[in-house]
């Protein structure tokens, strides 16, 4: 225990501890503290308790109670931020009317009796005598030469650095709960995604259980908006957003930079706010990488050797199924080629793919459908040589959106190169299980490309197990491939198997 007690008021925060302990509190609260007082009866403060008119023996009955279950923890439990509020005002007293003697229990008792909390509610029917108590304590000691301002009232303001710490607190505290509420209407409005909306409710719900780790009215006491500097700085950062992703992306980092903030000023005031604060800055990064809206999928492409090719039609066993066994196995993207279902049916599976994916924090491709890809949120679109232009698909999906492009020639591929695609398919290289074509190009078209074309070149084709090792030989080290994943009866060791040979050479 910190000197600044006198040897009586140790005594009694250690019986405080004990009394939360045994009747199984989480923390020490401020009724452990006034227990402490009452049960100490020959205490200083006792005495000084027992000038009221009240039954103090029913005051301590209904303060804190044994517990019950069996499993109760007789571990000292942390102090809550109520009663550290409480010591702290104790401090400041014995400061006011001495800068020699310690902290008494008189000092904590009236620190007590002046906070208008729910303790004070067991002693509404002497309302008038606990302030004629308070008010002889003060008049009974003599106050050093600067005399305190009666209007700085500890009360609604607290010690300077509490203040300050306070606003510190309720500023962010605002900021993030401002970011969490933009953020969640993009999820809920944009990516229609009831789920991830649902958890980021949750998140800005405890926000509020931060808030109430502090004394009552702490926080909003100390707000000064007119007199905040920062109200009236605004970079053109903050000003400026070119679409909806930097408009969630900005309040993303908003949520970080505030639960930052909070945690670590948290850490002097209430070590249990400081840990929510934590834990809540780390579920937004998970939600930051699950929107995926600072990753580059250009890089993420750049990085992708497996690239699949999922028709629902095409699998052998349940749709959802195969694809969460190709993801286990660490596919890199896949890309949604459904040619038969109707349009509602093909955005039903992209969405889900969507989902699936974006929670796996690999690429999603729509096959020809820019509408489609935009409507889903996927990460880009694939067409071909006959569908839309890459420069018509970009008016569609926007810039930030992978185009790719099937070539099936050199030219063909310098061409994509040109035109801006993100990547391209080459192919196809051999007799396919899912698709006819007139001719096949051939491994040649592999080294010529491999020599020669800088984005990310998919060999496509009818590429098996079997045929993976003359493609690596021709050149190529990535492939697309269909039948090999959707007809397997083991789609996620098949993805592992293809991802062990990509890397082996």
């Amino acid at each position: 225990m910190e000197d600044i007690y006198s040897p009586q008021a140790e005594r009694l925060l250690e019986e405080a501890v004990k009394l939360a302990a045994e009747s199984g509190h989480a923390s020490v609260n401020v009724a452990a503290l006034l227990a402490a007082i009452i049960d100490n009866e020959e205490g200083e403060a006792a005495k000084f308790l027992n000038q009221l008119s009240i039954d103090i023996k029913s005051v301590r009955c209904a303060l804190l109670h044994p517990a019950t279950s069996s499993d109760a923890t007789m571990a000292s439990p942390p102090w809550h931020a109520d009663a550290r509020h409480i010591l702290a005002r104790a401090q400041e007293l014995a400061l006011a009317y001495s800068r020699f003697e310690p902290v008494g229990s008189r000092e904590i008792l009236i620190a007590l009796l002046e906070e208008p909390g729910e303790l004070r509610e067991h002693f509404t029917d002497v309302a008038e005598s606990v302030e004629s108590l308070i008010k002889s304590y003060h008049d009974e000691r003599q106050p050093l030469a600067i005399a305190i301002d009666p209007e700085l009232e500890w009360r609604a303001f607290g010690p300077p650095e509490a203040t300050d710490i306070s606003r510190i607190i309720d500023a962010n505290l605002n900021r993030a709960r401002e970011g969490f509420r933009v953020v969640e209407e993009y999820v809920r409005f944009v990516l229609d995604d009831a789920r991830l909306s649902e958890r980021l409710k949750q998140l800005r719900h405890q926000i509020r259980q931060i808030a109430d780790c502090f004394p009552n009215d702490w926080l909003r006491s100390s707000r000064d908006t007119e007199n905040d500097v920062g109200t009236s700085l605004t970079s053109a950062s903050e000003i400026e957003r070119r679409d909806i992703a930097a408009v969630v992306s900005a309040n993303i980092k908003r949520c970080q930079e505030s639960l930052r903030s909070i945690e670590e000023y948290a850490k002097i005031e209430s070590e249990s706010a400081s840990k929510i604060a934590k834990s809540l800055r780390y579920e937004v990064y998970t939600i930051e990488r699950l929107l995926r809206l600072d990753d580059d999928a250009r890089r993420l492409i750049d990085e992708s050797q497996l690239y699949w090719l999922c028709d629902p039609a095409a699998c052998r066993y349940e749709f959802e199924w195969t694809v969460k066994e190709a993801i286990a196995g660490g596919v890199h993207a896949i890309q949604l080629r459904d040619k038969t279902s109707p349009d509602r049916h093909k955005l039903v599976h992209a969405r889900q793919l969507r989902h699936w994916t974006r929670e796996a924090g690999i690429l999603f491709i729509m096959n020809d459908r820019p509408d489609i890809a935009r409507l889903a949120e996927a990460d880009g679109v694939h067409v071909g040589q006959e569908e839309l232009s890459i420069r018509d698909v970009r008016r569609i999906v926007g810039p930030r959106r992978l185009v790719g492009l099937s070539t099936h020639s050199i030219e063909q591929a310098r061409q994509a190169l040109l035109h801006g695609a993100d990547y391209i398919g080459v192919g196809p290289l051999f007799p396919s299980e899912t698709k006819s074509f007139d001719r096949h190009v051939g491994l040649e078209l592999v080294t010529q490309v491999a020599s020669e074309i800088s984005v990310p070149a998919f060999m496509i084709g009818g590429i098996s197990l079997e045929r993976l090792p003359s493609v690596q030989e021709a050149g190529g080290r990535r492939v697309a491939v269909s039948h090999a994943i959707s007809s397997s009866d083991d789609p996620r060791e098949t993805v592992v198997e293809f991802i062990s040979q990509l890397n082996s050479t």
